[in-house]
């Protein structure tokens, strides 16, 4: 694990085992990484906002411009919350969450933003 190269491709196969014995090996499976999104340094564009950061699972979403979409995604990328966001603050409560690092996606016609919120 740790970061992943653009534009490479990355090969694993598994076995089961137990110790004693092991079966044999899966099929090699791979992917490829796209190529990395070159951040412009002049242009910076914030829709949204999240606070308190960190939180106690209670945090409001701060939209700046237009309406859109919500996504929360817990730290094994499962999607918990999609909400669409009709007004400039939206309250949110994920106190019955595990505590830890969330993904919050924002989606605005052909915009996404990305924004970590930590659970207390």
């Amino acid at each position: 694990t740790g970061t992943l190269l653009p534009v490479t491709t990355y090969y694993w196969k598994v076995r089961a085992g137990n110790g004693t014995s092991y079966s044999p090996w899966s099929t090699i499976w791979s992917f490829t990484t796209e190529s990395s999104t070159i951040v412009e340094d002049n242009k910076v564009n914030i829709s949204f906002s999240v606070y308190p950061n960190p939180s106690n699972g209670k945090f409001v979403i701060n939209c700046y411009e237009n309406y859109g979409k919500i996504e929360i995604f817990n730290s094994i990328g499962e999607l918990i919350i999609q909400k669409k966001i009709e007004n400039k603050l939206s309250d949110f409560d994920l106190s019955a969450q595990p505590k830890g690092l969330y993904l919050i996606k924002f989606i605005s016609g052909e915009e996404n933003h990305s924004q970590l919120i930590l659970l207390q």
